[in-house]
């Protein structure tokens, strides 16, 4: 009987997110922005990192808490300590859950609430970045709408958000035709976190890993941005993502250093950064001052690299910051993130920018509510209702390779995560 029960129950929770991602949002209106964001990400994975306590909150409305390690020993003090030097700031847990484990674990989802709640958090914050199957694509989706439900249900209100692809369509996946399901997005989170940066995985060519614009392919901010918002996302429930990071390559020849010059490798591993192919901006600066540098800023894309010896660094230097802030103003945007805030020097100086950049902007953007109309959404195409169920069955059992169950708690998805998606979180 119980068994049956939850079968019914979680027909009619499918049933609800398919007829959501099936329809068409209704044409929104931005005439008048929701807060606007400054917000940051933080991990919590090195000792290598500035402490919690010498961020400086006032620079941001949001920060979130990232972990990609099973040490989370700082999760219990982040919220108090940020909060003790600044009241209005709200600060959300960011996960990178596997969909096709955790979507339907009911022991998962009370122990993230659990934990939020705990911890002194305002939300929660589900990434997927790089999803490479349809399942894990639909799944999230029902894990948007179970989060959803569930976060409505306490007393207090919690923020939903996502963090998601450049853009709404997957290019670099190995399925092809793969979009977000936008209606989901739209209707079930406060806002979506668009990670407009690490567009190339690899290359054997110096790239730019975040340009605004790109005349010549798909791969830039602006692009990934509009294809959102011509998806049917309204640009109130966007906010732009602003790397702290650069991606470093070791150049063939030395004397071959401009943009699209033959590499041969990436970039020596840093001490922050601590990965090979990154640096951190703090690390950028102090490379900067060698008389070497040579220092290049290209106003056609809007992106900014460095060159010195056989080393070549792709970054966001102080005017593309500036441009791409001017861009999240001009299009109406709900704001910006910053990735990672780990990565800015000890005045946190791109932070301080940013802020600074965003403020001015945005108090004159908004002087003029003239609105700003969306498209309609381009329908998310889900497999055929037959193929997310065995027919066969009596009892509707959900087919494998769309939904497993498991019982995890959080914890667990902590140990689980390990080392798998440390590089995908870090390009």
């Amino acid at each position: 009987m119980a068994q049956a029960l939850f079968s019914i129950l979680l027909f009619l929770l499918l049933f609800s997110v398919v007829t959501l991602v099936f329809s068409t949002p209704q044409q929104n209106q931005c005439n008048l922005p929701n807060q606007p964001i400054r917000a940051g990400f933080y991990l919590s994975n090195s000792n290598h990192y500035p402490s919690i306590s010498s961020i400086n909150p006032s620079l941001y409305t949001h920060l979130y808490y990232t972990s990609i390690s099973s040490d989370t020993s700082s999760l219990s003090i982040f919220s108090p300590t940020l909060k003790s030097k600044d009241p209005s700031l709200k600060t959300l847990l960011s996960l990178t859950p596997d969909t096709l484990v955790f979507v339907e674990d009911d022991d998962f989802l009370n122990s993230t609430v659990e934990t939020v709640l705990a911890n002194g958090f305002d939300g929660l914050d589900l990434m997927l970045q790089y999803p490479i199957s349809r399942s894990e694509v639909i799944n999230f989706a029902v894990l948007i709408r179970r989060f959803h439900i569930r976060l409505n249900d306490e007393s207090r209100p919690l923020l939903l958000t996502a963090t998601v692809y450049f853009s709404n369509h997957i290019f670099d996946g190995p399925s092809g035709g793969l979009d977000y399901p936008t209606s989901i997005i739209s209707s079930d989170l406060d806002w979506i976190n668009v990670a407009s940066f690490g567009f190339y995985n690899s290359t054997n060519v110096t790239v730019f890993d975040a340009p605004l614009y790109d005349k010549s392919s798909h791969f830039s901010a602006s692009y990934g941005i509009t294809s959102w918002i011509d998806a049917g996302v309204p640009p109130c429930k966007l906010v732009m993502g602003l790397p702290l990071y650069g991606r470093s390559y070791v150049l063939k020849n030395k004397s071959k250093n401009s943009l699209g010059a033959p590499v041969v490798a990436d970039g020596p591993k840093q001490r922050v950064s601590n990965h090979t192919g990154m640096m951190a901006y703090s690390e950028i600066e102090g490379l900067l001052l060698d008389n070497d540098a040579v220092f290049v800023y290209d106003n056609t894309t809007v992106a900014s690299y460095f060159y010195s010896g056989d080393m070549w660094v792709s970054f966001d230097g102080v005017d593309v910051i500036k441009e791409k802030i001017e861009f999240t103003s001009k299009y109406r945007l709900q704001g910006f993130f910053l990735w990672p805030i780990n990565y800015d020097n000890s005045n946190y100086t791109v932070s301080t920018l940013a802020s600074e950049a965003w403020i001015e902007r945005f108090s004159s953007c908004y002087e003029n509510n003239d609105g700003f109309t969306q498209a309609a959404a381009a329908p998310f195409e889900l497999p055929p209702i037959h193929e997310l169920f065995n027919s066969s069955k009596s009892n509707k059992t959900l087919k494998k390779g769309y939904m497993k169950f498991h019982t995890k708690p959080l914890k667990q998805y902590y140990e689980q995560i390990g080392q798998k998606y440390q590089g995908r979180l870090s390009k």
